[in-house]
């Protein structure tokens, strides 16, 4: 390990962030540069930039040997867990262990409570203090030219279980503060294009309510301006003539009285295009059909409708029409 603090904490009673602890400077070949007294606090602000290395007090582990069958490597912590779960009188996850592998399936195990080195972490964190290590003293070998310095021993740490190297919050505050930055942005882009829609849609609408108004100034209110516009291009494309409200029902019922009197001389009626044409038989009596014809004038007229006929025609063909202005 290259350089690095160590720090032989106290007690776990009397564990702060201001107890005075001893600590030592570490050189990568296990030489001591420097050693001293100083709190926790101090040695953050002295040392922000050194990984540090937590001696857990002796009186604050439990050191036990255990024997397992054979087993895979894979299968040791587990089988570990199990084996102290029957010796623990609280639940494992309040404790940290660490265990090293002997001679004929022998283990050497130590744990401690969880709480206070978990606090320990949070705070030193808060400092600003994020790579450290957990090891217990009672297990770890010291450095033979620094008896109060202990030598790294990589399997037994207690740190692991701990995620030290950054809390959970910190883990999680960036990326969340970053996806809801980018929900954000993401929010007020869609909110300023459906507004620039929206607007477009408004101004489209009143330049079609316009252009309408415009071609068709009778249309008393435009709501859908390409619907009404179809609408009066429809109307526009009808006859505007009387002859379009005209009926074969309307006409009969309007001519009945007169045609009761043509009916001895009628040959055949038909209706076609607005027109209703009476053809009379062969050599019928021309000039009572005639004032038949004038007494029904004035009556015809005021129903908006007119006799045609040529009177000199055998046989006769009359053809009642609408008055065309």
């Amino acid at each position: 390990m290259r350089t690095h603090l160590q720090i032989l904490l106290p007690e776990l009673e009397q564990l702060s962030l201001d107890s005075d602890v001893a600590f030592s400077v570490v050189h990568k070949r296990d030489q001591v540069t420097r050693q001293g007294h100083a709190t926790l606090r101090q040695l953050a602000q002295q040392f922000p930039t050194l990984p540090f290395l937590l001696m857990v007090h002796p009186l604050d582990t439990v050191h036990t040997t255990i024997t397992l069958p054979p087993l895979k490597k894979a299968q040791h912590a587990m089988a570990v867990q199990s084996r102290l779960q029957q010796m623990l009188l609280a639940p494992l996850s309040q404790h940290l262990f660490c265990y090293e592998a002997k001679a004929d399936h022998q283990f050497d195990v130590v744990w401690t409570e969880r709480a206070p080195l978990q606090n320990l972490l949070q705070h030193l964190n808060l400092l600003s203090v994020h790579r450290i290590m957990l090891q217990p003293a009672s297990l770890s070998p010291t450095l033979p030219r620094a008896p109060h310095c202990y030598a790294l021993h990589k399997t037994l740490d207690f740190s692991t279980q701990l995620q030290h190297s950054t809390p959970w919050e910190k883990r999680l505050t960036r990326p969340l503060l970053g996806a809801l930055a980018a929900l954000f942005i993401l929010v007020i882009s869609l909110y300023s294009y459906t507004q620039q829609q929206g607007n477009e849609l408004q101004h489209l609408q009143s330049v079609a309510q316009q252009a309408v108004s415009d071609r068709w100034p009778h249309l008393p209110v435009i709501v859908a301006p390409l619907k009404q516009a179809q609408q009066a291009l429809n109307n526009q494309a009808l006859p505007t003539t009387a002859a379009s409200s005209v009926s074969l029902q309307s006409m009969l019922q309007g001519s009945a009285e007169w045609l009761r009197s043509l009916a001895p001389s009628l040959q055949s009626l038909t209706w076609k295009e607005q027109t209703l044409s009476l053809l009379l038989h062969p050599d019928s009596n021309t000039q009572s059909l005639e004032g038949v014809l004038e007494n029904t004038r004035s009556q015809l007229q005021a129903q908006g409708l007119q006799w045609h006929y040529q009177p000199q025609q055998n046989p006769l063909l009359l053809q009642l029409q609408p008055i065309t202005p």
